[in-house]
């Protein structure tokens, strides 16, 4: 019991967050609340891809123009690697 009331103080009223997400820092003071926190960032990161993935299949069905802004950023940039 002693340990539960030691756990309360320290987690309430001493400001512990001992429970820390690597993709962001923001800390917590339960593992419950960190994982809510790492569930949200896996739906945001999937909506993300798919959101790219269909950006990306809407740019490969369009036919590549060689005179765009983009193809001629390409070119610079691929000269600057060299």
């Amino acid at each position: 019991m002693q340990g539960n009331l030691d756990q309360h103080y320290n987690v309430v009223h001493g400001g512990l967050k001992p429970f820390v997400c690597n993709h962001c820092g923001l800390t917590y003071s339960k593992k419950y609340n960190l994982m809510i926190h790492l569930k949200s960032i896996e739906n945001s990161c999937m909506k993300m891809n798919k959101r790219n993935l269909k950006l990306a299949s809407k740019a490969a069905a369009k036919p590549c123009q060689e005179n765009s802004p983009l193809s001629a950023h390409k070119k610079d940039v691929q000269s600057s690697c060299m």
